[in-house]
């Protein structure tokens, strides 16, 4: 999955890896870039880590995001949504209750917190709602 339509590559011998992905193998390896290791930086790499089901490599990125801007709403969702696909569902509620005491203008965090809601007291996964 490219996650901002990416096709370029930065880096020698990946040559056939879109960038977007090429972020993950490389802090897989503990390497570094010469790209910005902001927070945008970190939730792009979180992103794609939980997409690809690396919990290890997300949780790294999300420390790394969280220590950029400890308040980050969205640094704080995607750590609700990997605690949720690793099954641990009541930590992940607790995180997306804490994004709406950041901000609670967000709606992502709404809707994985009704997802989980639901799941807990009617047994309603996300695809059957």
């Amino acid at each position: 999955m490219v996650l901002n339509n990416e096709s370029e590559t930065s880096q020698p011998g990946l040559m056939s890896v879109p960038a977007s992905s090429q972020r993950v193998l490389i802090l897989r390896k503990g390497r570094t870039t010469d790209e910005p290791h902001d927070l945008e930086y970190y939730l792009r790499c979180a992103r794609e880590a939980i997409h690809l089901h690396d919990f290890e490599l997300a949780r790294r990125s999300l420390v790394k995001a969280l220590g950029n801007d400890p308040k980050s709403p969205q640094a704080m969702n995607l750590v609700g949504v990997m605690l949720e696909m690793r099954g641990e569902f009541a930590q992940a509620g607790r995180c997306h209750g804490k994004v709406f005491q950041i901000d609670a203008k967000l709606e992502s965090p709404r809707q994985n917190k009704w997802r989980i809601f639901k799941l807990f007291h009617f047994g309603i996964h996300m695809e059957h709602s």
